[in-house]
């Protein structure tokens, strides 16, 4: 008998999965693009669900495939920076449905759009009960505003690089800009160059103090004669 394993149904499972969460999209927002066309991995959009501290940031997924699915849950990694019990600061998911049993809930039945729906059920309700945080859930747990408060702040921004703003990312219908750290810093150079050209000239003060030097200078010379004359007048 032929093990279920042995057969790589990818190709034919991934697209039909991709097609129904197109066709309900306008439902819950989420959209993926497949990464290559070994089905291999893909990059998932989740928009933050309403009415949390999340509902502005569109969240990107990272999305791994193996040779064992749907026979094995696909592993998931948050690339977009999130401030939750159940998420790390690299990104890692603690979510049942993302492990197999025991420990977890997954079965070959459970969909791709299932599984991202789950995720953002999680950003919507955390689960205190199996955090990957500790302090996180027990801001959560005890100190509810100020987790709205830390989770809208630090959520959703690009990883700190050199020169880079943190600027929050946003995304259209095909792709999510990155920050262009050389064009933010080729704009900067301009402006100040404009400012610089635009400025009053200083005036040349060295210039000033030579020609006030050279008219003291002559006046000596003019004066220093007269009073020789009146001298020599006197003693005659």
């Amino acid at each position: 008998m032929c093990s279920p394993y042995s057969v790589d149904i990818r190709p034919r499972r991934l697209p039909a999965e991709i097609k129904q969460i197109e066709e309900s999209s306008s439902d819950h927002g989420i959209r993926c693009y497949i990464q290559n066309d070994s089905y291999e991995s893909l990059e998932a959009i989740v928009p933050g669900p309403k009415e949390t501290p999340y509902e502005e940031i569109q969240f990107k997924i990272a999305m791994e495939f193996d040779e064992h699915y749907p026979f094995r849950p696909p592993s998931a990694k948050f690339l977009t920076p999130v401030y939750h019990p159940n998420i790390d600061t690299d990104g890692k998911i603690c979510l049942d449905v993302l492990r197999m049993p025991p420990g977890g809930s997954y079965n070959p039945a459970i969909t791709l759009e299932s599984i991202l729906l789950s995720i953002q059920l999680l950003l919507a309700s955390p689960n205190n009960d199996d955090p990957l945080r500790y302090d996180v859930s027990d801001e959560y747990r005890y100190n509810r505003e100020l987790f709205n408060k830390n989770a809208k702040k630090l959520s959703g921004f690009e990883k700190p690089e050199v020169g880079n703003n943190n600027k929050r990312l946003k995304t259209d219908d095909d792709e999510i800009p990155k920050c262009d750290n050389i064009q933010t810093l080729a704009s900067i150079d301009e402006e100040d160059e404009t400012v610089n050209n635009t400025a009053e000239p200083k005036p040349n003060t060295s210039n000033e103090n030579e020609t006030e030097i050279e008219t003291a200078a002559e006046l000596v010379s003019v004066i220093t004669p007269q009073k020789n004359r009146k001298r020599k007048h006197d003693e005659t």
